[in-house]
């Protein structure tokens, strides 16, 4: 005697917390490869910036040289860290789109990390900036008037780092998120002869 097979399960359907935060996750991801951009930018042409400086303002050899191997190491791992970052960003959001509470969990943990690492690098440039050299001072005066409008709207769009990466936060951690994360339960149906 054959069993009616039981209807299949409906399909869930993502709520609009994860479909925000999906997008707040990929825009993130955009605004870190503009800042990527900007890196790859700066690698190619603060090192000349750093050589007509340092004829400004009669810096050694020596220091120029150091101005350079430091800024082109900075903006090297800099890079790595951006790229790595979009990496672990685009992955989760694939991930969130499926229903994987795994991804759920990535996205939360590189949600307050970056907004850590953000908000420390923030805070480490400032203390730095106010003990420049009068040559790192020079370099950034010809690298504010000399580079194009979009390395500096770069600079700008970081501050939506912040709103986007809280938003994915938040929203994440909602009820109704919660729901569409809960792992699915197998129900299995005895039939009653």
């Amino acid at each position: 005697m054959s069993h009616p097979t039981p209807p299949p399960m409906p399909r869930w359907r993502r709520p609009w917390t994860v479909t925000v935060a999906t997008g707040a996750l990929l825009g993130t991801a955009a605004v870190l490869l503009l800042q990527a951009a900007a890196c790859v930018y700066d690698l190619a042409k603060y090192p000349a910036l750093v050589d007509r400086a340092g004829r400004a303002t009669g810096a050694t050899a020596a220091d120029i040289g150091t101005e350079k191997s430091a800024s082109n190491s900075g903006d090297a791992v800099t890079l790595v860290v951006l790229l790595v970052c979009v990496l672990v960003l685009l992955t989760s959001a694939a991930g969130l789109r499926r229903a994987s509470n795994r991804a759920r969990l990535v996205s939360l943990a590189a949600s307050v990390a970056l907004l850590m690492c953000c908000t420390g690098t923030v805070v480490a440039n400032n203390l730095v900036a106010s003990q420049n050299t009068a040559l790192e001072r020079e370099a950034v005066r010809l690298q504010d008037a000399s580079y194009p409008a979009w390395f500096a709207a770069a600079d700008a769009a970081a501050l939506l780092i912040y709103p986007l990466l809280l938003v994915t936060f938040v929203l994440l951690l909602l009820p109704v998120s919660n729901r569409f994360f809960r792992a699915e339960r197998l129900v299995y149906l005895v039939p009653v002869d």
